[in-house]
């Protein structure tokens, strides 16, 4: 399908709020789908969880956990939402799924380190 079939497609269905739900985040008719792979992990282990208050207290009475703007901007710029030009907040929903990755790859080792505790058991 060209660019262009799609682009009328996805108009279509936004002018039609009775089709809106067949836009999802699975339809490869409007994304480019590609794996996330060892190297769009790495950077995940450099990210440094911080507590934070809120100067405006309205904002939140509590500390919150949260991570730099800037510290995500430099690791996953598509991640950051900027504001002329800095990064002023990052998007949770993006970074989800390298989240689950790097905890899938830390199940696969532990699994294959279990396996290898248990031959030299034996």
């Amino acid at each position: 399908m060209s660019y262009e079939n799609c682009k009328d497609e996805i108009s279509a269905i936004m002018s039609d709020k009775s089709k809106m739900a067949e836009i999802t985040a699975d339809n490869k008719k409007i994304k480019h789908i590609r794996k996330l792979t060892d190297g769009d992990i790495k950077h995940f282990y450099k990210l440094n969880p911080v507590w934070f208050s809120y100067i405006d207290e309205n904002l939140a009475e509590k500390p919150v956990p949260g991570f730099y703007a800037k510290e995500i901007a430099t690791l996953y710029p598509s991640v950051a939402t900027y504001n002329d030009d800095n990064a002023e907040d990052w998007s949770e929903k993006k970074l989800i799924p390298i989240m689950v990755k790097a905890i899938q790859q830390c199940h696969k080792r532990i699994n294959e380190l279990e396996r290898e505790v248990n031959e030299l058991r034996r």
